[in-house]
């Protein structure tokens, strides 16, 4: 058997590795446009026996003849100094100018999780920290208002900047090197910018190939195959059974990534033996000495979907009061 693995992040990593140690002699050939993997070195996947091209893109699926087509490449910044925020080659990016001290100024665009635990590594390191978002306030999609504002008070008494409600524009630089980002509201010096907004599905390649949603999320069953029987789909780009919605939707978390993957390689090699039990969405964050989880749906995301809601809030401590490190949660 022969099997092809389109992206080398959490998701590909884990299906190709599952997928040789379920079948040793199954050919795995995994293509990505970045030029490191995940948490993982080239010769790590290769050592155990796994085909590696990096710095390949993905031209088009032909589901017919079994094949794709790909190119070499190689990419770049435009500006120096503007740096996206997707694996594991920019977070090493990353690091290495928060570690640098001519590096004072920074800006992060998208208050997500990712853009969040940014702000706050580069706070703890001294930098003078601006967070911007076109949403109204902080992690949007897994909290509600409440929940957010506690955290938003904690990061501005730690002297971070937050610019909400506004979106960004424009970079401008100077010979070549990112001096401010332009926002509806405003501009903003900057030394260095992190550009941490969602994910949007690339499927283009796959549209006749196989059935997108309107966004163009891959559909799967219960097994991650799509309605193309030979091509499965794991991570961000695929939908997967949502059982506080009751629908397939995307769930774009890390840990729901490399749950899709095992799924997926284990049917390739066995034939979907293995049924996905759903997912809840559940996650948690620590920043900024705050600790925040949520499962299912936000009161705020139930509106929106037209679900009918009610909340309790409960107060409580996190050990026995009687102990002097009880906490309030």
């Amino acid at each position: 058997m022969k099997v092809i693995v389109l992206g080398t992040n959490h998701a590909g990593t884990t299906a190709v590795r599952t997928l040789k140690r379920l079948d040793p002699t199954c050919e795995v050939n995994t293509y990505d446009k970045n030029d490191a993997i995940s948490f993982l070195g080239c010769e790590t996947l290769k050592s155990e026996g796994i085909n590696v091209f990096m710095n390949h893109d993905v031209l088009s699926v032909d589901d017919k003849a079994k094949t794709v087509t790909v190119k070499d490449m190689l990419t770049g910044i435009d500006l120096e100094g503007v740096q996206i925020c997707k694996n594991y080659h920019h977070a090493k990016k990353i690091l290495e100018h928060n570690l640098d001290k001519s590096y004072k100024k920074i800006a992060v665009v998208g208050a997500g999780y990712i853009g969040v635990e940014l702000v706050e590594a580069f706070n703890e390191y001294g930098k003078d920290v601006t967070l911007i978002d076109v949403a109204d306030r902080i992690m949007p999609v897994y909290y509600d208002k409440e929940f957010t504002d506690l955290m938003q008070d904690k990061m501005t008494k730690a002297g971070v900047k937050l610019v909400l409600g506004s979106k960004v524009t424009e970079f401008k630089g100077e010979n070549g090197k990112v001096t401010q980002v332009v926002t509806d509201k405003g501009s903003i010096d900057v030394d260095y910018v992190i550009f941490s907004v969602g994910v949007r599905p690339q499927t283009k390649i796959l549209e006749g190939v196989c059935d997108l949603d309107e966004r163009g999320t891959i559909v799967t069953n219960d097994f991650m195959q799509t309605t193309n029987p030979d091509i499965y789909a794991v991570g961000d780009c695929a939908q997967v059974f949502n059982k506080a919605l009751n629908k397939s939707v995307p769930i774009q978390l890390a840990t729901t990534a490399v749950r899709t993957a095992v799924t997926a390689a284990t049917n390739i090699i066995r034939g979907n033996v293995l049924k996905s039990p759903g997912y809840t969405g559940a996650n948690g964050i620590s920043v900024f000495d705050f600790h925040m989880a949520s499962v299912g749906v936000s009161v705020e995301a139930a509106k929106r979907l037209g679900m009918e809601v009610e909340s309790i809030n409960f107060h409580d401590l996190d050990r026995p009061e009687f102990m002097s490190s009880a906490h309030d949660v």
